[in-house]
């Protein structure tokens, strides 16, 4: 988050794992739950940074789940 807000982005990209393909299910649902914990640390640290700063950037988080309905559902829902 940091190194983006010092680059001046307007839009700013949440850190996600996107596993090599093909994956195990398995595998992408680690990855997917990595993905969203660090959503979750994104989301709490540009909160607070934006009571610091006097511009405005949205955050975005990434969907996960490599080529899985099911997991990038449950993506989608926890982010």
């Amino acid at each position: 988050m940091d190194a983006q807000l010092a680059f001046g982005s307007d839009i700013l990209m949440a850190l996600d794992e996107c596993p090599e393909y093909p994956v195990s299910h398995e595998v992408a649902r680690q990855s997917m739950q990595r993905t969203v914990r660090w959503a979750r640390q994104a989301m709490g640290h540009h909160a607070q940074r934006m009571g610091e700063i006097e511009t405005r950037h949205a955050l975005f988080p990434i969907v996960q789940g490599s080529t899985f309905a099911d997991l990038r559902r449950e993506c989608a829902a926890e982010l």
